[in-house]
């Protein structure tokens, strides 16, 4: 799996291979991309806090990063799917205890998953999509939050 992220402005692509673990600060933008069709990559998310905002970015030119084209922060009513949440922590429902990786997990971890993260995510990808910036591939005066919530 390679994990393309954008570090101190500068495009970084991580390699994951099989069977090993990477974990990513928070708040670095990145973007999971399979090498294969078919390859399985799991995303573990970490729990969101309380009114914590997510952050969509497409760039000019996805292969250096350099320059925002277009980003949008909106609240995301869950974490990626799956999460795995220590058992000790509360976690909201709903629990899917059922899941086919579940059994290479640790017991006191539960399993979540969110079942429509479209309803947070699709608004925003058509709002991509139907922008000027899609359609000229330029920033506009609106492409980027001039106030953003923290800094990346």
């Amino acid at each position: 799996m390679e994990l393309p992220t954008v570090q101190q402005g500068k495009l970084k692509r991580v390699r994951i291979s099989e069977g090993h673990l990477f974990v990513l600060p928070r708040r670095i933008p990145h973007s999971p991309q399979r090498p294969e069709a078919g390859s399985l990559g799991l995303v573990i998310e970490r729990c969101r806090e309380d009114g914590e905002l997510d952050c969509l970015r497409w760039y000019t030119d996805f292969d250096v990063c350099e320059e925002v084209l277009y980003e949008r922060y909106f609240r995301c009513s869950c974490s990626s799917i799956p999460v795995l949440i220590p058992a000790a922590r509360p976690a909201p429902a709903p629990y899917s205890l059922d899941h086919p990786l579940r059994s290479a997990f640790p017991a006191s971890y539960l399993w979540r998953r969110c079942e429509d993260l479209g309803r947070d995510l699709v608004p925003v990808v058509k709002q991509f999509l139907a922008s000027p910036e899609n359609e000229t591939g330029k920033p506009t005066a609106t492409s980027i939050e001039p106030n953003p919530p923290f800094e990346q």
